[in-house]
């Protein structure tokens, strides 16, 4: 089975990836885990005061930063409210949707040519 390709063309991937190129539970735990560390020392907040201003339980903060369990969307999304879309990027870079870069005119015009060299011979059988 071949692998995944890169497609992080802005920068090098921090967190490592599972065999085939997606994310693991280890990896999103450590993203997590980052995450968690991050805001609190930026913010200077304790798990209690973190977990108030995302909606959840202390104990689910410290298990997140200890990487003992995964935390839900809603809870992560809550994150990025309270902190910033910024502040859940180690999470964003796991996944292949990751930003890229804007694809350029000459990119855009060949993947037009493309699309339409294919309908075009859809058009023709």
């Amino acid at each position: 089975m071949a692998t995944s390709p890169n497609v992080f063309p802005l920068g090098q991937e921090t967190l490592p990836r599972s065999l085939f190129g997606r994310p693991s539970s280890r990896t999103y735990r450590a993203a997590v885990a980052q995450i968690v560390r991050e805001v609190k020392a930026r913010h200077g907040i304790n798990d209690e005061r973190f977990a108030e201003l995302v909606g959840c339980d202390k104990d689910t903060i410290r298990n997140a930063e200890n990487e003992e369990t995964n935390l839900n969307a809603v809870t992560l999304f809550s994150i990025a409210y309270a902190f910033g879309e910024e502040a859940i990027e180690p999470v964003r870079a796991l996944y292949l949707c990751a930003p890229v870069e804007e694809p350029t005119i000459a990119d855009r015009c060949r993947r037009i040519r493309g699309e339409l060299a294919a309908i075009e011979k859809e058009a023709e059988e």
